[in-house]
């Protein structure tokens, strides 16, 4: 369960500092966002799905900035922190900031271990063995207002409108279109961050739906 708009905002605001889970839940409560309800934190079951939907987003966000080698994303609940990744710190040196190689591993492990956990919606599903199947839908009718299949649409529209597509294109014009629009946005290449973010955020939505 993926959710376009809740992944950007996610983005925008831990580029803006160091921040905590806790502060990225109140704001997702008021203005300019208003994507959580204020129930989000009224019991035990509904602040767990809080939790594990904001940092199933932050280990999908991470993946992605590692893949592209734009940054990388220090999750911790109680600082998460936003690092850009220049041509002096690429992903594969983000994480040998320690000079002991024992305890590096350590640290890859958990994380590994962590992104793992959080990654799995079978996880997410067994906080409620009594309604299962119903579970996940039911979270987001709750957060957002909205049915899944109406915030699935929305995303794949925005998705859409982002990479300049006006209907689902096949995989071959859908990489096409990227390495275009990438060309164009790349950082590298004088474009805007912000915006090569919000496309490469885009061209993974719609890909795993065609």
């Amino acid at each position: 369960m993926e959710n376009l708009v809740l992944d950007q905002a996610i983005l925008d605001i831990i580029k803006q500092g160091p921040i905590s889970e806790y502060e990225i839940i109140t704001k997702f409560k008021s203005d300019p966002y208003h994507l959580f309800n204020h129930e989000v934190m009224s019991n035990n079951l509904a602040l767990f799905q809080t939790h594990f939907v904001i940092f199933n987003a932050l280990y999908r966000l991470r993946d992605l900035g590692l893949q592209h080698d734009q940054y990388d994303i220090d999750i911790i609940s109680s600082q998460i922190t936003y690092i850009p990744l220049t041509p002096t710190l690429t992903s594969s040196e983000s994480n040998q900031q320690q000079s002991n190689p024992i305890q590096l591993s350590q640290n890859q492990q958990a994380i590994e271990k962590l992104r793992a956990y959080y990654l799995d919606w079978r996880n997410f599903e067994k906080t409620d063995e009594s309604n299962v199947n119903d579970l996940i839908d039911s979270f987001w009718k709750t957060m957002f207002s909205q049915s899944t299949m109406q915030m699935s649409e929305s995303n794949l529209e925005k998705s859409l409108s982002i990479l300049e597509l006006d209907n689902l294109p096949t995989k071959a014009d859908l990489k096409r279109q990227y390495l275009t629009l990438s060309n164009t946005h790349h950082p590298d290449k004088g474009g805007c961050t912000t915006k090569f973010q919000r496309l490469n955020l885009a061209y993974s939505y719609v890909k795993k739906h065609i």
